[in-house]
């Protein structure tokens, strides 16, 4: 059972406001397909409703239309400690909406429960009305489907249903939500309170609920339905959301830990206590040794005395030469080494610092999903608002930029892409950084290309810089790691060249951050960037023979691969059928396979029912897991489309 405050705020005189409570709180609960606990004597019905058993206790407190600091007041004395939620109605009005508004963040500073408001639909169109019950962490949207003898048997006025003002209003209303008006992410629900007459009625109610929440799954009708007839009908937000809800007051709070952290403790568990021989196909890092001649430069430099003291911020002069000259080289594109290169202590700091530069609270960012978790939380850590664009098997795990509303990509500061892609290995054509130079020109946009993976490629592939599309040195800035390359990813060092106001944005945060890359690690980076271009191939070969080895073995397992990956050491996998979530099929493939591979879902939501295999495993070790998935049943039964 859950236990609501609930508090009204009207500018109503009668007693309308402690009738209504009850009711309003009952059908928020059953909206909600929760039960709710609610006390007799505050309920002004008159009747029995109450005393059939399943509306027990409620606190419910009537106010009138009046300051917030009086409502405050109230609401401190009262006992809304004892509660798991906090609902609020009387929202009908604008005038009294500014006023809630208010109530709820001040609340919110107060307590972290969840906040629920019942708003009446047809005024979601009111700028006002949208703005302050976004503070809500779900926003109820009431709308009544009453007969006449009912309407007045209750004594209030018929509330029309206008489909075109109340689509409207939840359209502007999820809009709002999506770009992040306020603090959070509302969930949002619409319900319809009405007396079924007959089963069509009921049919016709679906209907509409469906056409006003197209995209929404709808609740089961209540079995229970309120005395008197009443019942409700819903689609979006429901209990377990509710129940789940924990106000965030720190951007930081939203965030779960690094993917890597949470395989790292369970494999501690499985090793530990339990001896298990694990075969560790979940992180991407390298398994050979870095090149001995980087090793060699490392030595050399480690033992000048020159190297032990502060590095230059944006980095020693002659790794920025030398990165500029390897671009050049390798990409055909010339970059000024004082003001359009700067160093780094690997590129994920960079990517967090450069977001944190670019941006501000409400700031939208244009993130793909699945994607490098570092995206999404260092937007949530600068406060800003990510905007996901999907990244699909049937686009080829590209963006489709078209997708994205006209209104969202006017706010948005970013829009990240990184090809070789992590986690789906998929590469993209110079064509798409066109389109992605193009878009960001169009609606001024930074654009951050995360390339970390460009020399991890395989059967003849180049990967292109987006710097080798049009303008693209007016908007973008690159990132670049030595970590996969070279097999350096605890030397922490890399680089990132491009607009040169970008630089220097990134550079002004990482001077108040950081104090650069140890010189002798700089050092041992000149000697990287002359590596035979054999080595890298031999290198690269490694991981091709691994690929190949997985595939065969994938496909002996039922899975269906059309074309191997050309880029990064990823496979990116559906999970069995048999299976319902990526976390799921992780679990067991490590409880009962002793196999860590990360599920889908730690990528993002468009993650969800996939999951990634890290090639950084001897082949001997990928064919032994192989063999144990078969022997547990970890097949893919049915026939499927991998990229």
């Amino acid at each position: 059972m859950l236990c609501v405050y609930y508090l009204s705020m009207s500018n109503n005189h009668t007693n309308t406001s402690s009738v209504y409570g009850p009711v309003y709180s009952w059908r928020l609960g059953k909206s909600l397909g929760i039960d709710l606990l609610m006390d007799p004597s505050t309920c002004s019905f008159n009747c029995t409703y109450c005393q059939l058993g399943f509306i027990q206790r409620i606190t419910t407190e009537r106010r009138i239309y009046v300051p917030t600091k009086k409502v405050l007041s109230d609401f401190i004395s009262s006992p809304w400690q004892e509660t798991d939620v906090i609902t609020f109605s009387g929202s009908g009005e604008p005038t009294l909406a500014e006023n809630i508004g208010e109530v709820i963040k001040e609340i919110k500073k107060i307590t972290n429960k969840p906040v629920v408001i019942l708003t009446n639909g047809t005024l979601l169109n009111d700028d006002s009305v949208r703005r302050d019950v976004l503070y809500a962490d779900i926003i109820s949207v009431k709308l009544d489907a009453y007969d006449d003898k009912t309407l007045q048997s209750i004594n209030r006025p018929a509330e029309g249903i206008n489909l075109n003002t109340i689509q409207s209003g939840i359209k502007k209303l999820k809009e709002d939500i999506s770009v992040g008006v306020c603090h959070g992410k509302p969930k949002l629900q619409v319900q319809i309170m009405f007396m079924p007459q007959n089963k069509n009625h009921v049919d016709d109610l679906a209907k509409l609920l469906n056409e006003i929440m197209p995209d929404e799954v709808a609740l089961n009708t209540p079995t229970r339905p309120y005395p008197g007839g009443f019942d409700i009908i819903t689609r979006g937000a429901h209990g377990e959301d509710a129940k789940k809800i924990k106000y965030p007051t720190k951007p930081l709070k939203q965030l779960t830990r690094d993917e890597a952290e949470n395989i790292e403790k369970r494999l501690k568990e499985l090793t530990g206590a339990r001896g298990v021989d694990i075969i560790n196909m979940g992180i991407g890092d390298p398994d050979q040794p870095t090149f001995k001649h980087i090793v060699d430069a490392m030595h050399t430099a480690i033992d000048d005395p020159t190297t032990h003291n502060y590095p230059p911020y944006h980095g020693l002069k002659e790794f920025r030469e030398a990165v500029t000259k390897w671009f050049d080289e390798r990409f055909s594109q010339k970059f000024d080494a004082d003001k359009e290169c700067v160093s780094l202590i690997g590129s994920k700091e960079a990517i967090h610092n450069c977001i944190f530069a670019t941006i501000d609270k409400g700031d939208v960012a244009l993130l793909p999903d699945p994607a490098y978790p570092v995206y999404k939380t260092s937007t949530l850590l600068s406060g800003g608002v990510p905007y996901v664009t999907p990244l699909l098997e049937k686009n080829n795990w590209i963006p489709d930029l078209t997708k994205i509303p006209n209104d969202i990509a006017q706010k948005a500061n970013i829009i990240m892409v990184g090809y070789p892609n992590n986690p789906t290995g998929s590469v993209a054509p110079l064509a798409f950084y066109d389109e992605v130079i193009a878009f960001a020109k169009k609606y001024d946009i930074i654009v951050l290309s995360d390339n970390a993976y460009s020399e991890i490629t395989f059967d003849g592939y180049v990967a292109p810089s987006i710097f080798q599309a049009k303008g693209a040195r007016d908007v973008a800035l690159e990132f670049h790691s030595l970590s996969k390359t070279y097999n350096m990813t605890g030397w922490r060092v890399g680089f990132a060249v491009g607009n040169e106001k970008v630089v220097k944005a990134l550079s002004t945060v990482k001077t108040n951050i950081d104090s650069g890359v140890f010189k002798a690690i700089q050092r041992a980076a000149l000697a990287a960037f002359n590596t035979p271009k054999e080595v890298i191939k031999k290198n690269n070969s490694i991981y091709c023979e691994r690929r190949d080895v997985a595939v065969k073995g994938l496909i002996e397992l039922g899975w269906e691969i059309k074309e191997p990956i050309k880029g990064t050491f990823y496979l990116w996998l559906p999970i069995p059928p048999s299976f319902k979530t990526s976390t799921d099929f992780a679990s067991g493939m490590l409880d009962k396979c002793g196999i860590v591979v990360p599920p889908g879902v730690g990528y993002g939501e468009y993650g969800e029912g996939y999951f990634r295999i890290a090639l950084t495993v001897d082949k001997k070790r990928i064919e032994e897991a192989f063999q144990r998935m078969k022997k547990e049943g970890f097949v893919f039964k049915q026939h499927c489309s991998v990229k």
